[in-house]
């Protein structure tokens, strides 16, 4: 008690040597005999006032008032009470008066705590040097008089202030558990309505293959008719629906119609008039234990459609969550269990619940049945007819240890009869008729289980049909893979009697084995199998980084198949590379015959069948016999240089069996490159072939370059782009283009403008402007003007409104003339 009462008693002697630092209170007049002390204690932050800004000094301080100003003192004193305490354990508790180095820290520490309390009056107030015992003796039993008096009064406003600190963290610790408490269930989402209307006026386009097309092929005696094609920006490369060959070669093998299928689809203009109410919704639930959150997505037309009745739901995906299991709602989820019973192609639309052994599901999928192509025609898509149809499938993987780890497999499929509509598509337009289909309705359950015996991985599987009557259908496989010494052995049976799959692929009976070993750095295998059709297969193997001799890395494989046809594929390559001198060199050999053994994944056109339902088989481009030798140098940091040397056999049928020309054919091709700062440019050379010589200079609002081909074109182009110019409060910018032949004089020109405008914090204008005329870089050539224009306004942060308009006017060189107009406008609200 004696150290700090001193230490208090230290601190009012020196604040009462302070002089006046101005008033603290409009109520108490300068000449006031205790102003200036008034003062102090304001300073000091032992007196407060009143909440009005008054000191109020005419009133009697009750003895609590006086209590809270002993209080104070004590409070100032105790944020440096520990710093000081260890300062003035050297002047022992009973010292009657201080050195001149105990004064000057005391005096440090009276500094310190003013300086804290009014810096900006630090400068003006002077600290003693030295107190004097008097002093020290004099303010110590002041201090410990006005305690002892106050005791009470200060035991009294400790505890309360100690309580009311107490119900005040309670009330914190009260409102942080709300603010950060889980709702048990809350709601988030966008609403939005969606309007859009097209006008067309004019003729398509007709893509220049199908005219091509026209002029070779007839299926039968009918001619292909060309068609009315698409409307889209005709500058966008690979717009509208282009048909492409899905074989290199322009006929079948086994059929001399072509085989063209749908790359890309889509009409960007499509006239008509829309209206769409969506609504996409989160839902998260947290209730104990159990947690969900749900996505959905809904939608209609309201505004004078026949589709009145409400929301349809487009989409439901999310989880529910508990500590047993995970159950997963979504379309297209991966749900693999056996190659015979939902293999990895087999997708659920559904609902899939995972623990930690056991899988569920539950599925209903929408598929394409009877798809049966009857004619290739030129258009939105190919000629065939199908019916739609829904399955319901279920299925269970279920994992158990027993005396062997043991998967209990269940799988179930569902379609009810009746009538359904069959489409028939014909030159883009759907037609429907009627057609009956039977019931389906199968289910498979298996069993596989799997251990170690003699050193060997064994597995086991036995499925069996449900549903069919006959119980006896079933199937049994076995497997076993291990190391023998330096030999890696695998061996599969299976034996298949009258079993079906289910939602895959139906094994046969057989069985297959291979041996493999790697002898030094060379990796082999021989495999042989017997499924109804004997096939063997050796391979040989130098793997990439296992090989090299004097700088020389070398690495390659050999592969062949024959089967008891004496047919074979074959397959050889060779890569061998170093550096010499600087010079990267290189040589890879590649040889490969595929196609005289028939692999129904490769060599089957789409799902296309012929009239009497032989699949149609493609041309494999894959097949080569090819020599390439190669080298590159860094002539300095900017240019480097390259010489491709490749030597090939042609194939001269390619139907059944392999026949290669009698000849290699030699191609040597030189090229050069040049790179520094903004230009770049670049020679190739083809030996009794063409020479083309690319330059470009690049920079960040411009660029230009050039493309010439010896005794063939030159081209040249050039582009400019504009800053952002800000003209009477608008942003502009844009730019222009040209690109011309200067030999055929084809040319591409195009110029363009780009607008936008915030008139305020909630609304942004934009629109743009453009002018092309193109013959070059284009599928159509032509004249194209389009314009467009649209505004945002922002009601609040969650709630919007955008309006959009388009126009595209076209005129083509050699095809279509159109003008197409489309205006959208929408409101989303997010809540």
């Amino acid at each position: 008690m004696r150290k700090f009462t001193i230490v208090i008693a230290l601190l009012l002697v020196v604040a009462l040597a302070t002089p006046a630092l101005g008033a603290s209170f409009p109520d108490v007049p300068s000449n006031h005999w205790a102003y200036e002390a008034i003062n102090k204690l304001v300073a000091a932050g032992v007196i407060e006032g009143y909440p009005d800004g008054t000191y109020k000094g005419q009133n009697n301080l009750t003895r609590y008032e006086m209590a809270m100003m002993i209080s104070r003192a004590l409070d100032n004193i105790n944020e440096q009470q520990a710093e000081m305490l260890e300062r003035i354990d050297s002047m022992g508790e009973e010292k009657a008066g201080l050195t001149t180095e105990q004064a000057q820290d005391v005096t440090a520490i009276v500094k310190a705590l003013i300086q804290k309390n009014m810096p900006e009056q630090t400068e003006q107030v002077e600290f003693p040097e030295n107190l004097t015992e008097e002093q020290i003796n004099e303010v110590a039993n002041l201090i410990e008089a006005l305690t002892f008096e106050y005791r009470a009064e200060l035991k009294v406003l400790g505890s309360d202030i100690e309580g009311l600190q107490m119900d005040m963290d309670e009330v914190e610790a009260r409102v942080a558990a709300l603010e950060n408490a889980t709702p048990v269930i809350s709601f988030s989402g966008l609403y939005s309505v969606d309007f859009s209307n097209v006008a067309i006026e004019g003729d398509g386009i007709v893509p220049d293959d199908e005219l091509d097309a026209e002029a070779v092929f007839n299926y039968g005696t009918t001619p292909y008719t060309a068609n009315e094609y698409f409307f889209e920006d005709p500058y966008s490369v690979s717009s509208g629906y282009y048909l492409v060959q899905s074989d290199s070669a322009t006929n079948n093998e086994f059929d001399l119609s072509p085989d063209f299928r749908i790359a890309d689809g889509g009409d960007y203009y499509t006239e008509g008039t829309s209206f769409t109410n969506s609504l996409d919704l989160n839902v998260v639930l947290n209730k104990g234990a159990l947690s969900a959150d749900l996505d959905l997505s809904a939608s209609t037309n309201v505004f004078g459609a026949a589709d009145t009745n409400g929301f349809e739901l487009n989409d439901l995906s999310g989880t529910i969550t508990t500590p047993d299991f995970t159950a997963t709602i979504a379309d297209g989820q991966s749900v693999t269990f056996k190659d015979y019973l939902f293999d990895a192609s087999h997708v659920a639309d559904g609902v899939v619940v995972n623990s930690d052994n056991h899988t569920f599901f539950l599925s209903r999928t929408l598929e394409e049945e009877l798809v049966d192509y009857t004619d290739i025609v030129w258009g939105a898509q190919d000629n065939y007819d199908y019916y739609e149809r829904s399955y319901l499938r279920a299925g269970a993987n279920m994992n158990f240890d027993l005396m062997l780890p043991v998967n209990v497999f269940y799988g179930y499929e569902y379609s009810a009869d009746g009538v359904f509509d069959l489409y028939n598509s014909v030159d883009g337009i759907t037609t429907a008729g009627t057609l009956a289909v039977s019931e389906v309705r199968d289910a498979v359950l298996g069993l596989a289980t799997g251990t170690e015996f003699g050193g060997m991985n064994v597995t086991a599987d036995f499925a069996t049909n449900l549903y069919d009557g006959q119980m006896d259908d079933y199937l049994f496989m076995l497997g076993a893979t291990g190391e023998f010494d330096m030999f890696n052995l695998a061996f599969n049976y299976a034996k298949n009697n009258n079993f079906t799959a289910l939602r895959g692929t139906t094994p046969l009976s057989g069985y297959d084995v291979e041996v493999g070993a790697t002898l030094g750095m060379v990796e082999g295998s021989v495999y042989y199998e017997d499924y109804g059709t004997a096939l063997t297969t050796l391979k040989a193997a130098v793997p990439e980084g296992e090989l090299s001799f004097g700088g020389i890395a070398v690495d390659g494989s050999y592969e062949l198949t024959t089967n008891d046809l004496n047919a074979h594929d074959e397959y050889r390559q060779i890569n061998v590379s170093t550096t010499m001198a600087g010079f990267d060199l290189s040589y890879m050999y590649d040889y490969n015959a595929d196609n005289e053994i028939w692999d129904p994944e490769v060599d089957m056109l789409d799902d296309g069948q012929n009239s009497i339902g032989d699949y149609w088989y493609e041309a494999e481009d894959a097949d080569l016999n090819l020599h390439t030798l190669a080298a590159g140098y860094a002539l300095t940091d900017s240019i480097d240089l390259g010489f491709t040397s490749e030597f090939e056999k042609a194939i001269a049928n390619d139907a059944t069996d392999i026949v290669w020309a009698n000849e290699f054919v030699n191609t040597n091709t030189f090229t050069a490159d040049y790179a520094s700062g903004p230009i770049t440019a670049g020679l190739v050379y083809v030996m009794d072939g063409a020479t083309t010589i690319t330059g470009r200079y690049t920079a960040d609002m411009f660029e230009a370059g050039f493309s010439k081909v010896l005794d063939g074109d030159l081209v040249i182009d050039g582009k400019v782009m504009s800053p952002v110019y800000n003209l009477w409060g608008v942003d502009v910018s844009g730019g222009a283009m040209m690109k011309r032949n200067i030999d055929t004089t084809a040319q591409d020109v195009g110029v363009w403008v780009d607008m936008s405008k915030e008139v305020n914090e909630r609304l942004a204008l934009n629109a743009g402007l453009e002018y092309g005329d193109k013959e070059i870089d284009v599928d159509y050539a032509g004249v194209k003007i389009a314009a467009k224009a649209g505004a945002e306004y922002s009601v609040t942060e969650d709630i919007s409104a955008t309006a959009n308009y388009e126009y595209l006017n076209w005129t083509g060189d050699s095809y279509g003339d159109f003008t197409a107009q489309k205006a959208t406008a929408g409101v989303s609200v997010a809540f």
